[in-house]
């Protein structure tokens, strides 16, 4: 059985929306408000549709499960995966270079038909618009229920978005809301930073807690002008935090980077720290994660220095899940 735009619709989960394009449905992360901001740039524009922590979410008894794709949006990276959980296991992931040639499609098939919780994670390194949404003949299938479960509002930068982890499922943003099992929308852009007019106050989305984790990107906008970084910075924390006060929100700092020691036209690294606690710590609804204690400071843990691989997105999401629970935040 073909599933038809409603019936798929309803399987999305850990976003703030769908759009039609064409005959197939593309699953959103960002409000129209938020999207006319990013869409200014050309580079964030096409992040904005990255289907980064969004997935579909349903209990099925069937076996096969498919579909069809184009491509909606793009970051840098130039792989992609779509991974598929039975009952909270990684049982397969279609990992593939991005072609951007036509329709692609996605197959697989359970060696046994009984009813499981099904969770298909879709790229954080481009945007999917799905269509042809197939599953067995006669087979029952329900969107799971999340009403009861609580809900992440995921913010930062290309850290956040999930660069480079090599499977989707397992960026930082991801594991969280995963461990938690909560309704987590990621936000986070690749290369972006403190901009305050990106908090939609009207998003259909209310949070009962908040990771953000930008920083490290304003170090390299505002280089040596510690007056423009605070104020970058202040703007956006205090809207935040205005915006959303009954949620917890967890200001994490910036983590280690292999350059911060060797860029004298830049501020120190270190100050970073001394402002974002300043500000965070002005709060009484916020909590400060110490980015510098999440990933080893180990060029191992990285691609570049900068981007935590696999095992260092791992690792973050560790921390974090720690923070938040020594917080008080629970499932």
């Amino acid at each position: 059985m073909v599933l038809n735009r409603d019936a798929l619709s309803a399987l999305f989960t850990n976003h703030v929306g769908t759009k039609a394009v064409g005959t197939r449905i593309e699953p959103l992360r960002f409000s129209e408000k938020q999207e006319a901001i990013y869409a200014a740039n050309a580079t964030f524009g096409e992040r904005a549709h990255c289907t980064a922590g969004i997935s579909l979410d349903f209990t099925y008894d069937g076996s096969l499960i498919a579909f069809d794709y184009d491509f909606t949006g793009a970051s840098s990276r130039q792989t992609m995966s779509v991974d598929l959980y039975a009952d909270g296991a990684m049982v397969y992931t279609l990992f593939t270079f991005v072609t951007g040639e036509g329709a692609m499609h996605f197959e697989y098939r359970f060696p046994e038909k009984r009813s499981r919780r099904v969770q298909i994670y879709l790229p954080y390194t481009v945007g999917l618009a799905i269509g042809g949404f197939t599953l067995d003949d006669g087979a029952h299938y329900a969107p799971t229920d999340r009403s009861k479960s609580k809900k992440i509002l995921i913010l930062g930068d290309s850290i956040t978005h999930g660069y480079d982890a090599r499977y989707t499922s397992r960026c930082y943003a991801t594991i969280v809301g995963r461990y938690f099992d909560a309704v987590a929308v990621n936000q986070a852009i690749g290369g972006y930073f403190f901009d305050e007019r990106v908090i939609d106050e009207t998003l259909n989305f209310q949070p009962d807690a908040i990771t953000v984790a930008y920083g490290t990107n304003d170090w390299g906008r505002y280089g040596a002008n510690e007056e423009k970084y605070r104020a970058a910075a202040k703007a956006y924390i205090d809207k935040l935090c205005a915006t959303y006060p009954k949620a917890n929100i967890f200001g994490i700092t910036p983590i280690w980077r292999a350059d911060e020691g060797i860029r004298p036209e830049r501020m120190p690294f270190e100050k970073i720290y001394d402002i974002l606690g300043e500000y965070y710590g002005a709060h009484a609804n916020a909590t400060i994660i110490d980015g510098r204690t999440l990933v080893p400071h180990i060029r191992e843990y990285y691609t570049d220095g900068l981007h935590p691989n696999t095992m260092g997105q791992e690792a973050y999401a560790r921390g974090v899940i720690l923070a938040m629970e020594h917080a008080g935040f629970t499932k």
